[in-house]
């Protein structure tokens, strides 16, 4: 389980198609060997029990909304902790959500995404899970200069390693080179697209 997932309706670790969630809405954390649901200072905060809620913990059964989308935590008959099921729970959610056929899984390591120049200057990204689509409006880690560009980038997982799959080789720039179709992103990984440059930093 990586702790610190972050929930909202962009530029998330969750990414839900609801317009009473704000941005970055609350982050899944644990704790002393439990898992949290924590308010990021959302307008709607956490609604469980017709309370509005700053934390609540996930336990099997608890069932909360975050502005209209209700989530509930359950336990499949091959699930023997409530580790494993908080973490399955957040592998589904997203294509349950998005009501895709698409598989999440957990990344081998934790990504904080920096964001050091462009727009987006100052914002701090954790990715926990893939496959991500980072790029335009219909992407969910957008950022504007790949939305007048008409840029598309895919993080994804495979044998172990983290890479970065775009098909606009020649508007993208990793560690200054043009990048490549399949780029494996390492610890300091800088990828520049237009006044855009992020930073990659495995952080476990």
């Amino acid at each position: 389980m990586v702790s610190g997932l972050i929930i909202g309706r962009k530029n998330s670790d969750l990414t839900i198609k609801d317009a009473k969630v704000s941005s970055r809405h609350a982050e899944v954390i644990e704790e002393n060997g439990r898992f949290l649901i924590r308010d990021l200072g959302s307008r709607n905060k956490i609604y469980h029990e017709q309370q509005l809620l700053d934390q609540l913990e996930l336990t099997e059964g608890t069932e909360f909304l975050l502005g209209d989308t209700r989530f509930q935590i359950t336990k499949n008959a091959e699930e023997d902790s409530p580790k494993h099921t908080a973490l399955n729970f957040l592998k589904k959610l997203d294509r349950e959500i998005q009501n895709k056929p698409q598989d999440a899984y957990a990344l081998p390591y934790k990504i904080m995404l920096h964001v050091l120049q462009g727009p987006e200057k100052g914002q701090k990204i954790a990715i926990g899970y893939g496959p991500r689509r980072i790029g335009s409006l219909a992407a969910d880690i957008e950022f504007k200069e790949c939305a007048v560009n008409h840029l598309d980038l895919l993080l994804y997982a495979k044998d172990g390693l983290v890479f970065i799959q775009t098909k606009s080789t020649n508007k993208v720039y990793v560690n200054g080179k043009a990048a490549k179709t399949d780029n494996l992103i390492e610890d300091k990984t800088e990828l520049r697209f237009e006044n855009t440059t992020l930073l990659f930093e495995i952080v476990e």
